[in-house]
């Protein structure tokens, strides 16, 4: 609904963080969570998110109270570089002033819920953008008029009107075209012809082989008489 209000939601919350006072920092090497001292207070921490804006808040567990703030903006949180536990938070305390604190989760998983909500949060931003742009853009496709106007001629070009091309004949296997004339280049030789040459002669005819004569019979003996 337009107009209306946006609704505050907590992206993470931590029960027990403990904080630090960070020493300044002496060069572009980063923070070292080695280097600090002693831990100035357990806090409740709750990454909480209105809109496009969004906060990290510490509370005092004890009286339920907030004990520090930290906008999250560019540069607001950085990783120590000797642990994935160990953040400084930029926290403003004044116009142009800020304090520095650093935060340690007892176990790298609180940790990872953690940078987890910071990624949510900026996923959310992109999305919104993304979205906004649409709609603009939407918006100037709808503005625009593709009506004709008045004296306006529109040309169209009708395709198939000019000239076809000839079809080619197409040659069966024995080397004749569709329309019936032969062509070179059949897969068949043709058949030896029995017409006589152009000198008027006939072919001379095969010899016809000679009969074989057969083998003269034995003669059998005449049978002699018992005594």
């Amino acid at each position: 609904m337009e107009g209306a209000a946006p609704i505050e939601r907590e992206l993470c919350r931590i029960e027990a963080c403990h904080v630090f006072k960070v020493p300044p920092r002496t060069g572009a090497a980063g923070y070292r969570a080695s280097e600090w001292g002693e831990q100035i207070k357990v806090v409740q921490l709750r990454v909480l998110e209105k809109g496009s804006q969004c906060m990290i808040a510490l509370f005092d567990p004890a009286t339920g109270g907030l004990y520090a703030r930290c906008p999250l903006r560019e540069g607001a949180v950085e990783r120590a570089t000797d642990s994935t536990r160990y953040f400084v938070l930029r926290v403003p305390i004044q116009q142009g002033k800020y304090a520095f604190l650093g935060v340690a989760f007892k176990t790298r998983d609180e940790a990872f819920d953690f940078n987890v909500a910071l990624s949510d949060h900026q996923k959310n931003i992109e999305r919104e953008q993304k979205l906004a742009n649409n709609e603009s853009l939407f918006e100037v496709e709808e503005s625009r008029d593709f009506s004709i106007q008045e004296g306006q001629k529109i040309h169209i070009n009708i395709g198939g009107t000019g000239r076809k091309p000839r079809a080619k004949k197409a040659s069966n296997l024995l080397g004749a075209t569709n329309d019936g004339a032969p062509r070179g280049g059949g897969f068949l030789a043709p058949p030896p012809s029995d017409t006589p040459s152009r000198s008027g002669a006939l072919p001379a005819p095969r010899p016809v082989p000679k009969p074989v004569p057969e083998p003269a019979a034995t003669p059998v003996p005449a049978a002699v008489p018992a005594a």
